[in-house]
């Protein structure tokens, strides 16, 4: 989540500070701790290469941001928060494809069924 590297932890350790209750208040999970289904962390991270844009973050492992404020962590993680309500909203098509797919279908599509 937070870049911890030397550098980064030295540049603006109370922004830092912010940035991580933010993200700590905003998950209502602490530094180290992983909610029960796994779905939030918040975790200390190698570094991000963002040494010029501290303090900076990588979220869901594909996605960077740097020179973050509280507000703006509190902000990203709000529409991190309304994105996987949409996507839980949304009917699951995969499950409902293989529920309508007959399973008893021969393998070959001339092949007699007895």
């Amino acid at each position: 989540m937070s870049c911890v590297s030397v550098t980064a932890f030295l540049a603006i350790p109370e922004v830092r500070k912010k940035v991580l209750e933010a993200a700590e208040n905003a998950t209502g999970k602490a530094l180290g701790e992983i909610a029960n289904d796994g779905s939030i962390t918040v975790l200390p991270s190698i570094c991000l290469g963002l040494c010029d844009r501290a303090p900076a973050a990588l979220i869901n492992d594909d996605r960077v941001e740097g020179e973050l404020t509280p507000e703006r962590m509190r902000m990203i993680l709000t529409e991190l928060a309304e994105e996987e309500i949409k996507l839980s909203e949304k009917p699951d098509y995969q499950n409902i494809i293989s529920m309508l797919t007959p399973q008893d279908a021969p393998a070959k599509p001339n092949e007699e069924v007895m």
